[in-house]
């Protein structure tokens, strides 16, 4: 999976060649002008489930319950927080924290990497698979079981229940 921020592509990705978990992780900050490799993040924190790049960081959530926050300038992991569960659902960034989606909950965290959330949503989410957000710090959820498929809207505030809306597909991500 890859981000484009400010002259560069992020490019998240999980190599698979060790037989067991956890598997080698890594992030490529690439200039998308000359395509060199500005810096490389490694570490085995298992397979990456989302991306997101802001002005205060990139942000990685993992199958491991890891929440890592890693410098712009450096690529090194800033910090880390250890989630209840696995993330699937990916990450997204808004101006005031990280919103993370695990197996059946939405969080949001705030930018020192404080291990408790700010707020985990009141909606609960039978298998949440895309989280996205626009430039208004809204915040929007795939919600992808196989019996019933919705996107919800959840306030950046705290966590609660904006709208929802039933669809027909299967989305794999949402773009706005």
């Amino acid at each position: 999976m890859a981000k484009e921020y400010n002259g560069y592509a992020y490019i998240a990705a999980t190599n698979q060649h060790n037989a067991t978990p956890p598997f080698d992780s890594y992030v490529l900050k690439i200039d998308k002008t000359t395509g060199q490799i500005a810096w490389t993040y490694h570490d085995q924190v298992g397979t990456i489930f989302g991306i997101d790049v802001s002005a205060k960081g990139i942000y990685i959530a993992t199958d491991s319950s890891k929440l890592i926050s890693i410098n712009d300038t450096t690529g090194v992991a800033s910090w880390t927080v250890t989630l209840a569960s696995s993330s699937y659902g990916g990450v997204a960034a808004v101006s005031d924290g990280v919103i993370v989606a695990n197996t059946t909950q939405v969080l949001k965290f705030d930018l020192v990497g404080t291990s408790t959330p700010v707020w985990t949503s009141a909606v609960s989410f039978s298998s949440p698979r895309a989280i996205v957000t626009d430039s208004n710090d809204n915040i929007y959820v795939a919600d992808t079981p196989f019996s019933s498929k919705h996107v919800y809207q959840i306030s950046n505030t705290d966590g609660s229940k904006l709208w929802d809306v039933g669809i027909w597909v299967l989305p794999s991500l949402i773009w706005f």
